[in-house]
């Protein structure tokens, strides 16, 4: 299901070393073709502290939802999913002021 992706990912991670890309998967199962240590900490968090997911380069659709649920609870949540999303956290102020 996610073969397409995981197959650009791993190429344009070959082939560019300095690129930062942002890939959706649509099964946390499927992470495991993306990471190439086995070590025992990577299967025993569910590949949660792989580098692909970690860095941020990876993430899964239902993580969304949960942080949106999160949302409700706890407000400064959509100050981070907008850093997420917009990746405003690196973006000069005058520059956020025109977006």
């Amino acid at each position: 299901m996610d073969a397409g992706n995981i197959f650009i990912y791993r190429t344009i991670v070959a082939k560019y070393k300095n690129v930062n890309i942002v890939t959706e998967l649509e099964a946390m199962a499927t992470l495991a073709f993306l990471v190439q240590d086995n070590d025992e900490i990577s299967q025993k968090t569910n590949y949660y502290a792989s580098k692909p997911f970690a860095s941020g380069e990876i993430y899964v659709g239902s993580i969304l939802d949960s942080l949106m649920c999160q949302a409700y609870y706890n407000p400064r949540i959509s100050d981070i999913l907008d850093q997420f999303i917009m990746g405003s956290a690196n973006t000069p102020s005058n520059v956020l002021k025109i977006y």
